[in-house]
């Protein structure tokens, strides 16, 4: 064979080895991966306590599962402003049944008043055409005025009645202004689960003073990861995609599907965020915050569902 054909077969077989070499390392570079960090669905929830006041007990631990509204923590002041919060409640109970009572008693004078008007106007009229050979005129006169004491005393009653409603008003919207206070009063020295979670971590114990970072909580029953993908990547990606979680602190991969993709990328490192949600809490409800690499199915992407 000449030094040609040699150099023709060794370029024949260069370029045959090069295409088998190329393929792994092509199927490789075909793989989207990302980095990114487990979350709760949520976020992290951190609960504050009121400044100028201390601790005074912690009902809740690490790890506990609480449901919305469930009380946290109390602080120092929680048994004055609960007294106060009662007695408030316990003045208003007196101001509605004294009003009621006022009311009703002003309502049956009125009712009095207006039959005893209707009674003197019928006596009048029952002499009005009489002679006084029959009736007196004296005798007349003193029903008419029957007639106008009635109704001076008709119009006493009406004002008591009008004064009556408005003063009980006034109290009434005193007492229960004076109530909404004392129960802002009495919220403020109690910390309260804002939603159903589990606490990740108390800051505090009794005898601390309040005005910090009390109790973290975190919905941990969905957990997500919210990874960083490059630019490049996003149009092959879509809603659905399985998803592989990987760390060598888990002991395990954790699989998950694609939720969202978000529209902004960033101008310096050109990455935009894609939320994972893990297709079950556990393990990584334990691990909130640390670091996994991400790496997505080479399928077609499903339907799309961009932030």
């Amino acid at each position: 064979m000449g030094i040609a054909a040699l150099a023709a077969a060794a370029s024949t077989a260069l370029l045959q080895s090069g295409v088998h070499a190329a393929t792994p390392a092509a199927t490789a570079a075909a793989a989207i991966g990302g980095t990114g960090r487990i979350q709760p669905a949520g976020g992290v929830i951190v609960v504050s306590a009121a400044a100028g006041r201390s601790v005074e007990q912690v009902l809740v631990k690490e790890g506990e599962r609480v449901r919305k509204g469930a009380l946290l923590l109390t602080l120092s002041d929680q048994p004055v402003r609960a007294l106060e919060r009662d007695l408030a409640a316990e003045r208003l109970r007196n101001a509605e049944r004294q009003s009621a009572e006022r009311r009703k008693a002003a309502e049956l004078e009125l009712q009095t008043a207006k039959l005893t008007l209707s009674q003197a106007r019928a006596e009048a009229s029952a002499i009005a055409n009489l002679d006084e050979r029959t009736f007196p005129a004296r005798e007349k006169r003193q029903r008419d005025n029957a007639v106008a004491q009635a109704s001076v005393a008709l119009q006493s009653a009406t004002s008591k009645l009008d004064d009556a409603r408005k003063s009980g008003d006034a109290e009434l919207r005193m007492t229960r202004t004076n109530l909404k206070l004392a129960d802002a009063a009495l919220l403020a020295s109690r910390v309260v689960a804002p939603t159903d979670a589990t606490v990740l971590e108390v800051h505090v114990q009794p005898g601390s003073s309040a005005g910090g970072p009390a109790i973290t909580l975190a919905d941990t029953s969905r957990m997500y990861v919210v990874a960083d993908f490059f630019e490049g990547d996003l149009p092959k990606l879509g809603a659905g995609q399985r998803v592989k979680v990987s760390n060598t602190a888990l002991g395990q991969t954790l699989d998950g599907a694609i939720e969202r993709i978000g529209r902004v990328i960033d101008p310096v490192n050109r990455l935009a965020k894609v939320w994972v949600r893990l297709d079950k809490p556990a393990p990584a409800d334990r691990f909130i915050g640390m670091q996994v690499d991400v790496k997505v199915d080479g399928a077609a992407p499903a339907k799309d569902n961009r932030s």
